[in-house]
């Protein structure tokens, strides 16, 4: 059996039954290696026997049987430590008979040299007296495509936003995966990288999770800029939990929703800021809107703005209310919370005439209907508001004949739109004030004053 060039390789050699491709630069686990000479890989496959050494002196003594030496290949060398021609390899120490002479191994289980040449010649007689498939690499091609693809992985894995829990089971499931692929390669003696795709697994989903949080942590930042204090817990959570929807570019999306948007404004302030000291009508007025922030985040409202001593509420912001149900449900709360707020101001009335001070009533505007939201202003100052026709509905509806259609023994006034009433089905005693042509607009709006909640349906 010799040598000769492969007919279906003709850059490679074939020995007997097997062609024996050339180690290039880059093949298996070599980088840029020097692949001069026509090397191969070890497969490491062949047993090694303590049987079949034999020392040189067993030798000139005659001590060592012909048998055991004819047609064999015959490979002298050195085994002694002190010469330091030990090499490590990836195998484990295999014998076959007690060691009675110098060892395959030192005490650092390291393979002595003129061993490896035998491991080495024991694969050449193999492959052309048996046949076999010699170890290859599978490409650089394929090995960058399954380099990524696990850092592919590794980034959706971070993207599914999994518990705890399930992150460890999905890291499990597709480690065991990769590890099965890996070894079904391997058993075929193709090299395919094993520990880099680890490593770009859990680098790709460590860092996938840090810059998700980051971002998380800014999106955050931004809402919270914009809606910290003002809303109540379970609405946050529902803007948190729908901000994918609501920001693009570091600010609140512009969109298009139908809401209901409440003004409040207490009657007679001016005269009331004329009477008290600045510093005692501050602590006043904030007594005020402490309290009626407090009735509409009570109600799901989002307090959107302070003007003076008005409170601006909006109710349906800032995910868009879908079905009519859920636009009605908004119109029933601002409704509700106009009269809570009534409520609240009776308490304080109270309060303030033990401490000296003024008692007031107030004045609500109520209207539903399409608007635009989003947020307003430059990057060192941003503000969520509502523009649209609805806003100014709703603001005329709380200044409208300021001194007239008060509710006797009522410290609270509301007037709400025709789109409101409608959307309130009959559950409110209302009734209509009549046509209003507010200033600027071209047609009248129905105006309905409200003058409490039907508990029971027939029973007030």
């Amino acid at each position: 059996i010799f040598p000769r060039p492969d007919p279906h390789c003709p850059q490679c050699l074939r020995l007997g039954q097997t062609a024996l491709p050339p180690l290039v630069a880059d093949d298996g686990p070599y980088a840029n290696i020097d692949a001069r000479g026509y090397q191969m890989l070890l497969d490491y496959r062949g047993v090694l026997s303590a049987a079949r050494i034999y020392t040189l002196s067993n030798l000139l003594d005659d001590r060592v049987p012909a048998e055991a030496l004819a047609d064999r290949i015959v490979l002298v060398g050195a085994m002694a430590e002190s010469l330091r021609d030990y090499l490590s390899v990836p195998m484990r120490q295999v014998t076959d008979a007690p060691v009675t002479v110098a060892p395959l191994w030192d005490s650092a289980d390291q393979l002595a040299g003129v061993a490896l040449h035998a491991l080495l010649v024991e694969q050449l007689l193999r492959f052309a007296l048996e046949g076999g498939i010699p170890i290859q690499g599978v490409g650089a091609a394929l090995e960058m495509l399954w380099l990524w693809t696990w850092c592919m992985i590794g980034m959706g894995l971070a993207l599914c936003r999994l518990r705890l829990t399930g992150v460890i089971a999905a890291t499990v499931v597709l480690l065991v995966g990769l590890l099965t692929v890996w070894y079904g390669v391997w058993i075929t003696l193709r090299w395919l990288p094993l520990v880099a795709p680890l490593l770009g697994f859990g680098l790709a989903a460590a860092s996938s999770t840090i810059y998700l949080a980051a971002r998380d942590h800014a999106e955050k930042k931004v809402l919270m800029s914009l809606f910290a204090r003002h809303v109540a817990p379970e609405v946050a959570e529902t803007i948190w939990r729908e901000r994918r929807q609501l920001i693009a570019g570091g600010r609140l999306r512009s969109q298009r929703l139908t809401a209901t948007v409440l003004f409040t404004d207490i009657q007679g302030f001016t005269t009331i800021a004329e009477t008290l000291e600045p510093a005692r009508l501050m602590d006043w007025l904030n007594v005020y809107m402490e309290a009626m922030t407090q009735v509409v985040m009570a109600h799901g409202g989002v307090v959107n703005k302070y003007i003076g001593d008005a409170v601006m509420g909006l109710f349906g912001v800032p995910a868009p209310r879908q079905t009519a149900a859920e636009i009605a449900e908004d119109a029933t709360q601002a409704v509700r919370c106009a009269l809570a707020m009534g409520e609240q101001l009776r308490s304080l009335n109270a309060d303030w005439a033990e401490q000296g001070l003024p008692a007031v009533a107030m004045r609500v505007g109520i209207h539903t209907g399409p608007l635009v939201a989003g947020s307003l202003g430059g990057r060192q100052r941003l503000e969520y508001t509502v523009l649209g026709d609805t806003v100014n509905v709703a603001s005329r509806l709380e200044s409208f004949d300021k001194e007239a259609h008060h509710v006797a023994g009522s410290v609270c006034r509301i007037l709400v739109g025709e789109a409101t009433a409608h959307y309130l089905n009959g559950g409110f005693q209302i009734e209509a004030v009549g046509q209003v042509a507010f200033k600027g607009k071209q047609q009248t709006v129905s105006v309905y004053r409200v003058n409490g909640e039907i508990l029971e349906r027939g029973r007030d």
